[in-house]
């Protein structure tokens, strides 16, 4: 298929670009993950990343994130999803100000800061077990 307007994103694709998959988060309200296993959870960070929140499976991986109103888990079937289409639509805006908030723990710049704390205890707890003993 060959689309002549540059403004749709063909998602009859194999793959989309990095370019267009950012391009169809920005262009949506909610990340919809109807999994029956967590495996695809990237797409909820990218998701957050892009300030949108999730309706999922209610799977313990995606309760976890529910669980601080980034999203919503319901129950595997067609009722509950559209159930939870509607509340996250009566309470989009509180949804998406928790993303916004959260997704200041997605920046690189943060990951690295705790990871070089984590590192820094555990150097440093090494280095008094080694004094005391």
């Amino acid at each position: 298929m060959n689309l002549k307007n540059k403004n749709i994103i063909n998602l009859e694709k194999d793959y989309l670009s990095e370019e267009e998959l950012s391009l169809l988060f920005f262009a949506s309200d909610i990340v919809f993950l109807p999994y029956k296993a967590s495996s695809g959870s990237g797409i909820m960070f990218d998701g957050l990343g892009h300030n949108i929140p999730f309706l999922a499976s209610d799977l313990g991986f995606f309760k976890e994130f529910s669980d601080l109103n980034l999203g919503l888990t319901v129950n595997r079937n067609p009722q509950s999803f559209v159930k939870g289409l509607k509340i996250i639509d009566k309470n989009y805006e509180k949804f998406q100000s928790d993303v916004k908030e959260f997704r200041n723990n997605l920046k690189w710049g943060n990951i690295a800061k705790k990871h070089s704390l984590i590192y820094e205890n555990i150097i440093n707890a090494k280095n008094v077990k080694m004094l005391a003993g």
